[in-house]
């Protein structure tokens, strides 16, 4: 390396950030986990999503369980449709890892 690509202390080649477990619900009144924590799973991602966007990253990164119905449960697809439409307020580019 030459003293021009030395990496300085505190000098980043970029910024992202990593989340999972969103467990979104197809809206903000039902949800289909048996687990009370997860009705609240659409307000934490809003929060989340503010937080993050707060942080300037140039990444984000969503490790899974993107929501909580699973694929067989009809309110699968509406659940999808709000985890797009909150996520889609992030300043940095999602990468959704399977």
């Amino acid at each position: 390396m030459t003293a021009a690509h030395t990496p300085i202390k505190g000098d980043r080649l970029f910024r992202m950030v990593v989340v999972a477990d969103t467990h979104m619900n197809q809206d903000e009144n039902d949800c289909t986990s048996p687990f009370d924590v997860n009705r609240l799973a659409n307000a934490r991602t809003r929060h989340i999503v503010h937080a993050i966007n707060a942080q300037n990253p140039d990444v984000v990164i969503h490790l899974g369980d993107l929501i909580h119905p699973v694929p067989s449960l009809p309110s699968y697809g509406e659940a999808a449709t709000q985890f797009h439409a909150l996520t889609s307020a992030l300043d940095a580019p999602l990468h959704l890892v399977p």
